[in-house]
């Protein structure tokens, strides 16, 4: 799997998978920029600690992709940087779980603004660039918008809705050699599960068939092989990692 050299954005890509995938596009001697939304001083951290041993470039990028220009702003960014893109991985994603009868607008919009809205506005900007020269799309979707999860209205919505889009895009994309593709992982062991109360993980580990939870490394490996000339015969899927859950 080659990918020295090669070109991608990562949003997201400061914390959870999304850092996970950084530092191993980082190990493969890729140029990376990945986005972050809040915290400058962890992004730029992060950057620092990969470049001591990266081969390639490591750009931390501040942008909202929720907002069409951010996104357009990103992909040019990216390209300034690097002077060609050979692959996005849409990864950033929010939650905001309640009771569907007491989830408010708000909660609703901004979820389906980040989760989904901002892979539309990423994904548009990048394909205006990329259809000459094909190119990859990885989508972060989730066993969430597979199976649905009470108490996560907003986020299956999100999470469903890519996948429909990344089977559209690659049905779109595929005669400019553009392979879009999707990931749904199950309960990976990331800040967002940190979140749980022990009594909750235990439970929730004991239902998954091996019985642990994923480590963002395991994302992270079948993300790359999703951007990687191994993948070149592959559109439009959406690959379920979840231990078993979904089975």
């Amino acid at each position: 799997m080659n990918l020295v050299g090669k070109n991608y954005i990562v949003t997201g890509g400061s914390r959870g998978l999304g850092k996970a995938i950084v530092a191993l596009l980082a190990e493969h001697g890729c140029n990376v920029l990945f986005t972050y939304l809040n915290s400058k001083e962890e992004a730029n951290q992060f950057a620092d600690q990969l470049a001591l041993t990266a081969a390639g470039k490591i750009v931390p990028y501040r942008a909202d992709v929720s907002d069409p220009d951010g996104a357009a702003a990103t992909i040019e960014a990216a390209i300034a940087e690097f002077g060609k893109l050979d692959g996005i991985v849409n990864n950033a994603g929010i939650t905001k779980d309640s009771a569907f009868f007491k989830m408010s607008h708000s909660d609703w919009r901004s979820v389906i603004d980040t989760n989904l809205n901002g892979v539309f506005f990423l994904s548009q900007a990048y394909l205006q660039k990329a259809v000459r020269g094909g190119g990859k799309i990885v989508n972060m979707s989730s066993v969430s918008g597979v199976k649905g999860i009470k108490g996560q209205a907003n986020y299956c919505a999100s999470k469903g809705g890519l996948i429909a889009l990344t089977k559209s895009l690659a049905l779109e994309y595929a005669r400019f050699n553009i392979q879009i593709n999707a990931i749904a992982p199950g309960y990976i062991n990331t800040d967002m599960v940190d979140k749980m109360d022990n009594t909750a993980r235990d439970t929730l580990t004991k239902n998954i068939p091996l019985k642990r939870l994923g480590a963002p490394r395991e994302i992270a490996n079948m993300t790359a092989f999703l951007l990687s000339d191994l993948c070149d015969y592959m559109t439009g899927q959406t690959l379920i990692i979840d231990g078993g859950l979904t089975v």
